[in-house]
């Protein structure tokens, strides 16, 4: 009789709290846990609310079964969220929101190494992005302000030398531009006023020595009738596939 009445109270256990779930209150908010599955029975999501409003970790899958996203809710209204490839073992995306916006520093990966990291403030970018290689190399930073580009973009060779570096005003290139392709020294720079090209153009061989000028009025080439007779013959194949001579060829074009 009493492993009768014990197997009704554990039944009854069960059947309370499978009940308990996807409660909402007399004001319709949702209360305690709530979970979702998709036709073909596997988990949707599970978290827990109170008042409306989710608190503590909330769970996301793939309609696989494997782990899509692991939302953790914190004091307030931010949260710190991780995003799964659809192994549901690695990890893509980890960030935070405040609300519903992007917050603080935003990190994503391909094969489980660092590609991209951003800064966001209530949701725009705003610090340094930096991009680096499938070899983990660091090639690029790029300084945003509320969404916009300010400040200097550099760009880095897979060594970890310089490629170049071009300053940006309000998301438009404003400001010095230099080239060095891996060297000490710039291999071209000049200024650049609203997106174009304005002043003089300096061009430098690769041992330093300063072979042209570039003479630009926003961005229209001035001397572009001497520079012809002079680089009347082809570019040598080698030197025109370097930024400096492409650059030439393409204001002589």
């Amino acid at each position: 009789m009493k492993k009768k009445y014990l197997i009704l109270l554990c039944g009854l256990l069960s059947f309370c709290c499978l009940s308990a779930q996807n409660v909402t209150d007399k004001k319709g908010m949702k209360q305690g846990v709530w979970k979702k599955t998709y036709e073909n029975g596997n988990l949707m999501y599970e978290g827990t609310f109170k008042n409306d409003k989710p608190v503590g970790e909330f769970r996301r899958y793939y309609e696989t079964g494997a782990l899509k996203i692991v939302q953790i809710y914190e004091s307030g209204d931010r949260s710190k969220v991780t995003i799964y490839d659809t192994d549901g073992k690695t990890i893509t995306v980890e960030g935070s929101y405040k609300g519903k916006e992007k917050d603080a520093e935003w990190t994503y990966y391909v094969d489980g190494k660092v590609s991209l990291i951003e800064v966001y403030n209530n949701g725009k970018k705003n610090g340094v992005s930096k991009i680096y290689s499938k070899e983990g190399v660091l090639i690029e930073e790029i300084p945003y302000v509320n969404d916009k580009k300010e400040g200097v973009h550099r760009r880095y060779l897979q060594d970890g030398t310089k490629y170049s570096e071009a300053t940006f005003k309000n998301g438009v290139e404003h400001g010095s531009y230099k080239l060095y392709e891996g060297h000490e020294f710039t291999v071209m720079e000049g200024i650049f006023k609203n997106g174009k090209r304005d002043g003089d153009w300096i061009l430098r061989d690769d041992a330093g020595k300063q072979t042209e000028v570039l003479k630009y009025k926003d961005g229209v080439l001035l001397n572009s009738k001497d520079l012809k007779k002079k680089y009347s013959n082809s570019f040598d194949k080698n030197e025109s596939n370097k930024g400096r001579y492409s650059e030439l060829e393409q204001s002589l074009q």
